[in-house]
């Protein structure tokens, strides 16, 4: 019978491994930019040693997760790879920190007296997820926060000296990481006596290696906080809303946290009611999901795919609900503990149904995430369906990259400065000793970062960037077009189907340049056709109505001599 088990186990296994890669593949590197952004800072670092998401960027801690960057610079380091390979690179890194996951939840449920047979059908529950794919897809790091989480739960309890080191990876790994240990280990030395000095040593490892990496921090970047955290505090991240609408908001982020973990927050309650003796705020992992609801309260909602920021509780929710479940039930049955926790991860999946079409839907369009307009939409609004043309993937960013860097090449310049959101796949993509980066997304700008868009007009005059490209919504929250020196300094023109603005000092250089040919765009020319523009046509009203009031006649379009 167990050989027939593990001969089960190894089939599912080898299905979801497949169905894992096969939709990596499929994907692509139409998924997030988010992703390609980690992924262009830890090329920079590995070929030119510099943190940045080109080599002559601005050095700046833009990435959502340090400890992933620095794995997948190592990886880059041994070898520099294409585009697609980069982006596969990570993908399959997120899918190996889930494998890993797995193998440490599999010693935590073995711990707590769960039969082989039990654990197995657990672990395919649990990989089951579709919050993990999700993440798999755009190769991110909430995998390997959740690999962290389950370790140091596990050395934890028993009292190992690796779970100081743990702290410091998991303070790497998220920022956010300090609320949630602090909480936790504030809560056991509140109200465990047993566990309160083990505890409170842990806490202050864990106050000193935070205070470490902020003075490296300092030291470094110039800076005591990520730069994506500055930017969080900015509209469109922040709305600059109401307070009414501002209290919604953050009871949204709430909202999110309880349709992600529900069921193991039923199973928990469940527990607590039939054992409410036994006390389950004397359990770290308890604490520790508190911290991620009161976090979640906090900041409101996020951005992405909803459930993104409880990727990494998954796991812990999987043990607490195991423990407690072992304590309540224990005298009971012995296949009682194994149903509840059996039925509580069937249960999950099957709630976030929604979430598997969503994915279905990235594997077959892409950007699904970001609201992408899918090939039905298409067809219904009559339009062309062209994955690489809209969409936040880094498909879409390389080949703006590339239009760039050939107008780098035109314009003879050895460096060229681009003022754009959105870059993960332009520093993928291209030379990174020839592009600068300035985002105008916030997430790799300390100056807007930090001052918010107040600053864009004097940033626009002390860096002057040599082209611009915006599309909704940032060119409405960063209020581009009534900035002075945009208006004074920069002209709309078309090249290979894109709108850029380029400094107006610049067009000098083009007479005369055999390399190029200019000419004025022609009249009746359909702005619905530019990149970024279509679909949806509603989202750029603002760049419409722009460049209706600065004239067709006004806007130059820019050809590569034969073509």
């Amino acid at each position: 019978m167990a050989r027939t088990w593990r001969i089960i186990f190894a089939i599912c296994c080898l299905l979801l491994l497949t169905g894992a890669v096969a939709s990596i593949v499929l994907t692509g590197g139409y998924a997030w930019d988010d992703g390609a952004i980690t992924l262009s800072f830890a090329r920079s670092l590995a070929s030119h040693g510099e943190f940045a998401l080109t080599a002559v960027s601005e050095r700046v801690e833009g990435t959502s997760s340090l400890a992933f960057t620095f794995i997948m610079a190592a990886v880059f380091a041994v070898r520099d790879m294409g585009f697609d390979a980069h982006i596969m690179a990570g993908q399959l890194m997120s899918l190996a920190m889930l494998l890993a996951t797995m193998f440490l939840l599999n010693l935590g449920l073995k711990r707590n007296a769960i039969g082989p047979e039990v654990r197995w059908l657990a672990l395919v529950l649990f990989a089951l997820n579709p919050m993990h794919l999700a993440e798999i897809l755009n190769g991110m790091e909430m995998t390997l926060f959740g690999l962290g989480l389950t370790a140091f739960i596990l050395a934890y309890s028993r009292r190992s000296r690796w779970a100081h080191l743990l702290i410091v990876m998991l303070l790497l790994t998220r920022f956010e990481a300090v609320f949630y240990l602090s909480v936790g280990l504030g809560g056991v030395v509140l109200v465990n006596r047993e566990e309160r000095r083990w505890a409170a040593r842990l806490l202050c490892g864990l106050v000193l290696s935070f205070a470490l990496i902020t003075a490296a921090r300092l030291v470094y970047f110039g800076d005591i906080m990520p730069n994506t955290i500055w930017a969080k505090m900015h509209s469109p991240y922040s709305p600059d809303i109401r307070m009414s609408e501002a209290i919604y908001y953050r009871f949204l982020g709430l909202k999110d946290f309880a349709n992600a973990v529900s069921v193991f927050l039923v199973a928990l309650a469940g527990l607590a009611i039939l054992g409410a003796r036994l006390g389950l705020l004397r359990d770290i992992k308890v604490w520790v999901i508190l911290s991620f609801a009161i976090f979640a309260l906090i900041s409101g909602k996020n951005w992405g795919y909803d459930g993104r920021m409880f990727v990494g509780l998954l796991p812990v929710m999987v043990l607490a609900v195991t423990d407690h479940a072992r304590r309540v039930l224990g005298g009971s049955p012995g296949y009682l503990v194994s149903a509840c926790l059996v039925f509580t991860l069937a249960v999950s999946p099957v709630l976030r149904i929604g979430m598997w079409a969503e994915n279905i839907k990235t594997i077959q369009t892409g950007a699904y995430h970001q609201a992408y307009v899918g090939s039905e939409k298409a067809a219904e609004w009559n339009i062309e369906f062209w994955p690489d043309e809209y969409g936040v993937t880094p498909v879409t960013f390389r080949d703006t990259g590339r239009r760039v860097d050939a107008l780098r090449v035109i314009l003879r310049l050895d460096t060229i400065s681009f003022m754009a959101p959105d870059m993960g796949g332009l520093g993928l993509c291209c030379a990174p000793t020839h592009i600068r980066v300035l985002d105008l997304a916030l997430l790799l700008n300390p100056q807007l970062a930090h001052q918010g868009y107040g600053a864009l007009d004097d940033q626009l005059a002390t860096e002057r960037p040599d082209l611009i490209e915006s599309h909704a919504p940032w060119t409405h929250v960063s209020g581009l077009f009534s900035q002075a020196t945009f208006k004074n300094a920069y002209v709309p023109i078309i090249f290979e189907n894109t709108l850029f603005w380029m400094r107006h000092d610049l067009l000098a250089g083009l007479r005369g340049n055999s390399d190029v040919i200019v000419r004025q765009l022609e009249p009746g020319y359909d702005l619905t056709n530019l990149r970024y523009f279509n679909p949806p046509v509603s989202a750029n009203k603002i760049e419409f109505d722009y460049l209706r009031g600065y004239g067709v006649e006004n806007i130059l379009v820019l050809d590569r001599s034969g073509t």
